[in-house]
């Protein structure tokens, strides 16, 4: 049989073995416990970083949009700005244009009538003048003819200056119509 000390130093040993297991195992759970919570924690603030830079990334693309749109805004309205520019010069040219043309007209028929009333009054009157293209060159002419002469030569006058008139009118109607 073995020795009583024997028998008592396994004793202990195994007293102190089984003594010990409890706290060793309590402090390995503890231990795992501490790592898997420690874990949680780096895979939450990793989440939380990648969370973030999702934001700031997705907060970018969408300013670099907003300030893509702004600009062809911008361009939008400038060219739009420009071409009523355009349209409102070109409507003013246009109707300043037709208004010189109305005016022309009427200053040539004015001035036509206004002509031809001076050459048919001097016919008819003195015979200063001469009707343009009827009665030759003047007061030689008109004195020439006396008194039926003078009536020819207001006839022969106002059958030039109808013609001349008519002539004067058909064109500005062609002005006006080529616009």
């Amino acid at each position: 049989m073995p020795s009583p000390e024997i028998v008592q130093a396994v004793s202990d040993n195994n007293l102190k073995t089984i003594g010990e297991a409890p706290a060793s195992a309590m402090a390995l759970v503890m231990q795992f416990a501490a790592q898997s919570s420690a874990l949680a924690m780096e895979n939450a603030v990793v989440a939380n970083n990648m969370i973030n830079k999702m934001a700031v990334t997705s907060n970018d693309a969408m300013m670099q949009q907003v300030a893509a749109n702004a600009n062809a805004l911008s361009a939008l309205t400038t060219a739009l700005g420009q071409n009523s520019s355009v349209l409102a010069h070109t409507i003013s040219s246009g109707q300043s244009a037709v208004s010189g043309a109305v005016g022309m007209g009427q200053a040539a028929v004015t001035g036509a009538t206004s002509a031809g009333q001076s050459a048919v009054a001097g016919a008819v009157g003195s015979g200063l003048t001469a009707v343009s293209g009827a009665a030759g060159s003047g007061q030689a002419a008109v004195t020439g003819l006396g008194t039926s002469g003078q009536a020819a030569a207001t006839a022969v006058g106002t059958v030039g200056l109808t013609a001349d008139v008519t002539a004067v009118i058909a064109q500005i109607i062609a002005q006006i119509a080529k616009g």
